[in-house]
């Protein structure tokens, strides 16, 4: 009888004549395979898993797919300090999820928290500086630079740290600017956003236009694959007719990508109220100019928004308000308007609600309360959470006249990290698995905290 030849095997034929089959074709076969081991082709029966559990995994398997990973060895967390208050490390890291904390030199030191980045106020400036982003295996984060020039844009990858590329500032020494405006200028990274192989992120910077020279700021991105550097839309500044708004204006770091478009916040960055203030959207590489969408500018001094984040279909907005009123947290609906959904604070200046995070089921919020007045001893930050259908509050952060106030945060390995920090750069960590049981952490973190953080896992 001869063989069988399978190495180019036909399958089951149940049509044929069983003498009339050619080499290759079966009439009945079931969990048949071709053998690797065979000298001349062969077949054999498919290889079965071996039970691992008869409960567990009890279920019907349907397919697999062979995905190499890489097991992760080392989690480790980084606190920007700023280099203006101690230049004997870069950052505060943890290895063990903040049960405890060491300094660092590595990676490079982040941009020093200027005066001018703060405007030597009380208001979310004083709070909210540069920012980092991370995927799963690179830190991005800005890097210290020299005012007047460029701001460097880092990648660390727990081993590599380099310089990804530069933010040409729009400063021009050579038009009006003298020494001293150049020496007093600032820039700021206000957010990163990571998505697919675009970073977008929000610059805060100085220039001149022959007649003034102050703050200016933009939204821009870069792309990774390609390794183009471009602006999106227009500034905002009020110095410049195309530019949004009027003096004393530009974007506060709130940033988003729903359904398909870039949000970003417009409003004060003084304490005064904008024209052009509010939500801004646009299509990147499409459009030329951002549409507003919420108009904030009304009131004595303004609604500002300093976060936004998609949670259940919808988009929210964190605000602060300048004036005596609570700051709200408005949500988007289906249709594009928008509405508080909840308020936070009573009828005093300042409140303000930083960071918006998704973790779990849930959205979480931090906030300030500035309940007793700025300066008060009874001025409160808080964590609150949010289910979809109430707002309640999860944890007290602090209670005292400049209360540590939660400016960035990490979901990471199932745990939502916070940062939070007072307006003399002294700060705290607080996490939880669950949203209900917090764990503080202040070691090292006692000066120059800075908003950027993040978490790489290696």
């Amino acid at each position: 009888m001869p063989k069988i030849d399978i190495y180019g095997w036909g399958g089951v034929n149940t049509t044929k004549n069983p003498i009339q089959l050619e080499h290759g074709e079966l009439t009945k076969a079931q969990n048949a395979i071709r053998d690797p081991a065979g000298d001349h082709g062969s077949l054999r029966k498919r290889p079965g898993l071996t039970k691992i559990n008869s409960v567990a995994l009890s279920g019907s398997v349907f397919g697999f797919v062979n995905v190499p990973l890489n097991l992760i060895t080392l989690r480790q967390f980084f606190v920007g300090i700023d280099q203006g208050d101690t230049t004997a490390y870069q950052w505060v890291t943890s290895s063990n999820a903040f049960s405890t904390t060491a300094t660092a030199t590595t990676p490079a030191a982040v941009p020093t928290a200027f005066t001018e980045e703060y405007f030597g106020s009380p208001h979310w400036t004083n709070h909210i500086g540069s920012r980092g982003t991370q995927t799963e295996t690179l830190f991005y984060y800005p890097g210290t630079f020299t005012r007047g020039s460029a701001m460097p844009i880092r990648v660390y990858d727990g081993t590599t740290d380099k310089e990804l590329f530069k933010i040409p500032t729009k400063n021009d020494p050579g038009i009006s600017a003298t020494a001293a405006q150049i020496t007093g200028s600032e820039g700021a990274i206000r957010s990163m956003l990571v998505e697919g192989t675009k970073i977008y992120m929000v610059v805060h910077d100085f220039h001149n236009t022959g007649a003034t020279f102050d703050n200016i700021s933009y939204v821009v991105q870069y792309d990774i694959e390609t390794q183009q550097l471009q602006q999106i839309g227009e500034a905002a500044s009020g110095y410049i007719a195309s530019d949004i708004g009027d003096g004393g204006i530009g974007f506060t770091g709130a940033l988003a990508l729903h359904q398909g478009l870039l949000y970003a916040g417009i409003g004060s960055i003084d304490g005064n109220n904008s024209t052009g203030a509010g939500i801004y959207f646009i299509r990147p590489n499409v459009d030329t100019s951002w549409t507003q969408e919420l108009d904030q500018s009304g009131g004595t001094n303004g609604e500002v928004t300093l976060c936004l984040k998609t949670y259940k279909g919808l988009l929210y907005a964190g605000c602060t308000d300048y004036d005596a009123t609570g700051a709200r947290i408005l949500v988007r609906s289906v249709t594009g308007s928008w509405s508080a959904s909840t308020t936070i604070g009573g009828a005093t200046t300042d409140n303000m609600v930083p960071t918006l995070t998704v973790f779990g089921d849930n959205l979480y919020a931090t906030s300030l309360d500035t309940n007793g007045g700025a300066g008060a001893a009874t001025n409160v930050s808080r964590i609150h959470k949010f289910d979809g259908t109430s707002w309640s509050v999860v944890k007290t952060l602090e209670t005292s006249a400049t209360p540590n106030v939660g400016v960035a945060t990490v979901v990471h390995n199932g745990v939502l990290y916070v940062l939070a920090k007072d307006t003399a750069r002294a700060g705290q960590v607080s996490s939880s698995s669950d949203g209900t049981t917090w764990v503080d952490q202040t070691s090292n973190l006692t000066t120059g905290v800075t908003s950027v953080f993040g978490v790489l896992a290696t």
